[in-house]
């Protein structure tokens, strides 16, 4: 709620600026709030989700609200016609995130790992009633007793990942993934100036297929897994950014779109991984920690693209070879698929060290399927 606001005063702001110094300083303000106003409404999802559903609903309210919405955004630019006005136009909208705390509960989970357990109880029995069950009072006593019985980790915060050897692994390399898919995504909306077709028609283009690559994810990521969906289809990115090189006209474009829908998937899915494999008490900020090395190397895509300058090959070169490096870092990460996600520390030690690298998700429920069927036979 209050990221929603900073953000929206920081975009107002800036439509009244009369200098650079002053447009840097509203910007500012607005950079507090994005991503958080929106990632923290997402944790909550995740949260609130049986591991059955979650990768499903998950990815479509970003096929919903972010592809549609991002798809309209060049044609939206042409109509305002100035940048105060979209700048306006754009960051208005935001104050209707006032309005969240009214309809989005806070986690139970969070509530639990800092001890404020009466108010955890309030909430689940609250959702209980909206969905028309009722929570035994008998079970709510034991659950109370079961939870004074356990450690809290309220007094813990991210940086005890960094004294845990296989959590700091962990964090790392899902902070290095998301860079490269940061990296790449960025870079490739930046270089669509360098296709041989219409901007404001390749943008558009380009940017619908967030909408059928997250329907898609959501569909398929609980089958293939989260580490060999990242794989491969960081793979794919990376073969036809070089692609595009060796082409020109509408295949460029046909080219970019491929390889931008299979870097949009291993986004979403990195966006998806991070949350499952960090404890409660620290999900929230460790997810923004990831946002932000994301945030920290898109400053190079620019840069990047800029390279054309001396080789019109190199761009496009370097954003395939970050593809390579994010085709690899996934398959040191434990798979989640189907996964509890972790309240402790230690739920994620255990995770991590059961985790073998050919473990597939589809093989391991055709496996219990074949277990269940010698059973009954």
């Amino acid at each position: 709620m209050c990221s929603c606001f900073v953000g929206s005063a920081g975009g107002f702001m800036s439509t009244f600026v009369r200098n650079f110094i002053e447009f840097t300083a509203a910007r500012f303000v607005m950079g507090m709030s994005y991503d958080t106003c929106m990632i923290l409404a997402y944790l909550l999802i995740l949260e609130y989700i049986g591991p059955r559903y979650r990768t499903l609903l998950a990815n479509m309210s970003f096929a919903i609200f972010y592809s549609l919405f991002v798809t309209a955004l060049p044609w939206i630019a042409l109509l305002c016609d100035h940048w105060k006005t979209i700048s306006l136009v754009t960051s208005l909208p935001l104050t209707l995130g006032v309005l969240t705390k009214l309809f989005l509960p806070e986690s139970p989970l969070w509530l639990i790992s800092k001890g404020r357990v009466d108010e955890a109880i309030d909430q689940v029995q609250v959702i209980g009633r909206i969905n028309r069950k009722n929570v035994d009072p008998e079970l709510i006593t034991k659950f109370k007793k079961s939870v004074k019985e356990v450690t809290h980790e309220e007094y813990q915060n991210l940086f005890e990942i960094f004294r845990r050897p296989i959590l700091r692994k962990v964090f790392v390399l899902i902070c290095l993934e998301y860079m490269c898919c940061t990296l790449v995504f960025d870079g490739l909306v930046r270089s669509i100036g360098q296709l041989d077709f219409d901007f404001f028609v390749s943008f558009s283009v380009i940017s619908f297929t967030e909408f059928p690559s997250v329907l898609i994810v959501g569909f398929i990521m609980d089958y293939m897994g989260r580490r060999w969906l990242c794989t491969v289809f960081m793979a794919i990115s990376g073969l036809f950014c070089v692609l595009i090189l060796f082409a020109n006209g509408a295949l460029t474009v046909i080219f970019a779109i491929i390889a931008r829908f299979a870097v949009n998937m291993s986004y979403n899915a990195s966006i998806q991984w991070g949350p499952e494999l960090l404890p409660t008490s620290v999900r929230g900020s460790g997810v923004a920690t990831i946002h932000i090395c994301g945030f920290i190397v898109s400053f190079l895509s620019p840069y990047i693209v800029y390279l054309k300058n001396y080789f019109h090959w190199l761009p496009l070169t370097v954003i395939g070879a970050i593809a390579g490096l994010g085709m690899m870092l996934p398959l040191a990460l434990p798979e989640t698929t189907m996964t509890v996600m972790p309240k402790t520390f230690e739920d994620v030690e255990e995770l991590t060290r059961k985790q073998n690298l050919w473990k597939l998700p589809f093989m391991e429920s055709r496996k219990a399927n074949e277990m269940n069927a010698g059973r009954n036979t």
